[in-house]
């Protein structure tokens, strides 16, 4: 029942969003508690080692209680597991967005392979907790990191294939080759991220751009003898 003196507009109903009160005001972004405590966690582990990182560091940094923490996570390692599945996926985001600028299909990998270690020299210790740490991490560790890999291997077999298009003397790179590609990659940065010098994302891509083509002309020429044995046998 209306109260008296209470307009219509005036009652709120339970659960309502709330707007903003000023006309004009650009409405305001809002975070998820989620995604907060996954930034925490990021800041937390560019402060100090995965392993002196505590649930308190990374709910301090996002500037919310345990409670909330545990509303989302199980445990610090589910919390690493969700911001490793995060960082991976913005780092094929930017590979992929890299790609739209070149015309030749060579440049295109060329790019994506720079997008790659740029992105991954923006945050170094990230970097090294996300490789070194998601290999102590239990099944769901193992599965999320096989998945991961997988996605970035189907996607260098996709950029290889438009090279080869332009190419067609480079062989095929299966996707266990791409998926082997990959891990040596990784180990790359590895070696990069635990040196004291910064990491070098120039010759990190121009390093793996070579063992890449190395690759691919060997295949290329493994195919083509391949080739020329079955039709001498043909004969």
């Amino acid at each position: 029942m209306k109260r008296a003196g209470e307009s219509r507009s005036a009652r709120k109903r339970p659960g309502s969003p709330k707007r903003a009160s000023s006309a004009g005001t650009a409405p305001k972004i809002v975070v998820s508690f989620r995604e907060r405590l996954i930034d925490g966690f990021v800041e937390a582990v560019t402060k100090q080692s995965y392993g002196e990182t505590k649930i308190a560091d990374i709910v301090s940094a996002a500037k919310v209680s345990k409670r909330t923490f545990y509303e989302h996570f199980v445990d610090k390692e589910d919390c690493f597991l969700a911001v490793y599945e995060r960082e991976a996926s913005a780092l094929l985001d930017s590979m992929l967005a890299a790609t739209n600028a070149p015309t030749h299909a060579e440049d295109k990998l060329d790019a994506a392979l720079g997008a790659y270690f740029e992105k991954l020299a923006e945050n170094p210790a990230l970097t090294r907790t996300c490789l070194l740490e998601i290999q102590s991490a239990g099944k769901r560790g193992l599965a999320l990191r096989r998945r991961i890999l997988s996605e970035f291997a189907t996607a260098l077999t996709v950029f290889v294939e438009l090279v080869r298009s332009e190419q067609p003397e480079l062989g095929v790179l299966s996707h266990e080759m791409a998926f082997a590609v990959v891990g040596g990659i990784n180990e790359l940065v590895l070696l990069g991220v635990d040196g004291d010098a910064p990491l070098d994302a120039d010759l990190l891509r121009r390093t793996a751009f070579a063992l890449l083509r190395s690759v691919l002309r060997e295949s290329g020429r493994a195919a083509a003898s391949q080739l020329a044995s079955s039709r001498k046998r043909t004969k």
